[in-house]
C-alpha cells in the first residue's frame, strides 16, 4: 500500500502486533492514522517484521540522497503473517523513480484436512456396584445366552456378532450410557468482567495516547486475573474434596480417575528391545526385527533325541483283557 506519505516509525511496543520491530524513521500524522486503521482491521505491516539494512528498509530516497524514509508498505492480515517468509525493498531495481520496489516472499500452506472425531460412548459400569443392578444384569444376560448355546452348525463370526449385540443391548438397558464430562464454565461475574476488559482494550487501541483509557484497561485486566485465579482455587478445592470422599468410601476407580485428570496426560513410553549383541533398539522397525530374531532362534531349535532313553523305559505287564 502506498504512496500515502505515511511514516509509521519504529515504536513497535505501542503498535504491536500491527508494527514489527524493524520499522524506520519517525511517525507522522498520516502514519498514525495508518496504524490506527491497521489495529482496527487486524492488519500488519509485513516489511517491518524482517531485519535488514536501512537501505533495504527505506522505500523512498530524496533527490540529493540525504533523506530516506519508509513510506511504502505491504499490509497483510495478522493471521497470515506466518505465510510471509521475507519482505524488503530493492534499491537496485531500475524503475526510473525515487521510490524503491517493495517485494515479499509468500509461501501459502495448504489447509490441513479436518479430522472428524468419533465420539465413543461408554457404559456407566459404576452402577454395577449396586447389588440389585448386578443381579438384574446377571439374570437378563443369562436368559439371553441360553438360545445362543442351543445353536448348532453356526458360523463362528455370526455367533460372535450375536453375542456382542446381545451384550451391548442388555448393558445399555441396565446401566445406560455414561454422561460426558461436564464443561467447567466461568462464573457469570467473571464473564462480565472479561467482556468489560475486551471493550476497554478496543477503546485503548482506538485512542492509544489516552492515559485514562490505558489505566482503565489495566485496572480491569488486574480484576479479571484475580477473579480467574480465585475461581481456579475454588474449583481445585472442590475436586480435592471429591477425591477425599471417594477415598473414604473405597471407590478406587473414581479416585484414580480424578488423580489422572489433575496430573494430566501421562508420557507415552517408547517400546525398546535389545538385539543379540546387546544394543538397545528404539525404532519401531528395529524393535520388530529384534523380536523376530528372538522367537525364530528359540522356537525353531532342534533338540537332540536320545533313542537309548526310550529303549530303557520298562514295559508294564499285560492286563487281563490283553491276555
Amino acid at each position: 500500500m502506498g504512496d500515502f506519505n505515511a511514516k509509521i516509525g519504529s515504536d513497535f511496543k505501542i503498535w504491536a502486533p500491527a508494527l514489527g520491530k524493524f520499522g524506520l524513521g519517525v511517525m507522522n500524522s498520516r502514519g498514525e492514522k495508518l496504524m490506527e486503521f491497521c489495529m482496527i482491521h487486524r492488519l500488519a505491516v509485513s516489511n517491518t517484521y524482517f531485519q535488514h539494512k536501512d537501505c533495504r528498509r527505506a522505500t523512498w530516497t530524496s533527490p540529493g540522497g540525504l533523506y530516506k524514509n519508509q513510506i511504502d508498505f505491504i499490509l497483510v492480515y495478522q493471521d497470515d503473517l506466518k505465510s510471509i517468509k521475507n519482505s524488503r525493498s530493492f534499491c537496485s531495481a531500475d524503475i526510473r523513480s525515487d521510490l524503491n520496489l517493495v517485494l515479499a516472499n509468500v509461501q501459502f500452506q495448504p489447509p490441513k484436512a479436518r479430522r472428524i472425531k468419533s465420539v465413543q460412548k461408554s457404559y456407566d459400569v459404576g452402577r454395577f456396584k449396586n447389588p440389585s443392578v448386578a443381579e438384574e444384569f446377571q439374570a437378563r444376560i443369562g436368559g439371553a445366552f441360553e438360545p445362543l448355546l442351543l445353536l448348532e452348525d453356526t458360523d463362528i463370526d455370526e455367533l460372535w456378532l450375536r453375542f456382542m449385540n446381545t451384550t451391548n443391548e442388555i448393558t445399555k438397558q441396565v446401566v445406560g450410557i455414561r454422561r460426558g464430562k461436564q464443561v467447567k464454565h466461568l462464573r457469570e461475574h467473571v464473564r462480565d468482567a472479561c467482556e468489560l476488559r475486551r471493550k476497554a482494550r478496543v477503546t485503548k487501541l482506538n485512542s492509544p495516547h489516552n492515559n485514562h483509557n490505558i489505566m482503565k484497561y489495566r485496572r480491569l485486566n488486574k480484576k479479571v486475573k484475580y477473579e480467574v485465579k480465585k475461581w481456579k482455587r475454588e474449583t481445585l478445592k472442590k475436586e480435592v474434596e471429591e477425591m477425599e470422599a471417594a477415598q473414604a468410601r473405597n471407590d478406587s476407580h473414581e479416585l484414580f480417575k480424578k488423580v489422572r485428570k489433575l496430573a494430566g496426560e501421562k508420557e507415552r513410553i517408547q517400546p525398546a528391545a535389545k538385539n543379540k549383541k546387546g544394543v538397545l533398539k528404539t525404532a519401531p522397525g528395529d524393535v520388530l526385527d529384534c523380536w523376530k530374531e528372538h522367537f525364530s532362534t528359540h522356537l525353531n531349535t532342534e533338540f537332540p533325541r536320545d533313542t537309548n532313553t526310550l529303549r530303557n523305559i520298562p514295559e508294564p505287564p499285560p492286563t487281563e483283557n490283553q491276555t
